[in-house]
């Protein structure tokens, strides 16, 4: 089981979260989850239930994603590395 759009909705302080559609998000959840996978084994299918832990990495990872997509919009604004190493080591520290 992963998260849901409204979960994630409800948990993130982003407005370019807040404000996508439903299906969005869930093609967000879905990019999260496959960045997440890549670092775990078992794999989040393999879960009936989220550990709180891989909850919490999924949500930040998801909503950190749509985040990314909007801040590229701006490339001198921000490092894209840098984002991506934070990303990682919320995934590593949930793991």
């Amino acid at each position: 089981m992963s998260i849901t759009p409204a979960e994630l909705k409800n948990y993130t302080e982003f407005e370019a979260v807040k404000n996508r559609s439903v299906e969005k998000l869930k093609f967000d959840i879905l990019e999260a989850e496959t960045y997440i996978d890549g670092f775990i084994d078992p794999k989040l299918s393999t879960y009936e239930t989220l550990p709180e832990k891989l909850s919490l990495a999924l949500l930040k990872v998801a909503q950190f994603l749509r985040w990314l997509m909007v801040m590229n919009q701006f490339p001198k604004a921000i490092s894209r590395r840098k984002l991506v190493i934070v990303a990682t080591h919320w995934v590593m520290d949930a793991v």
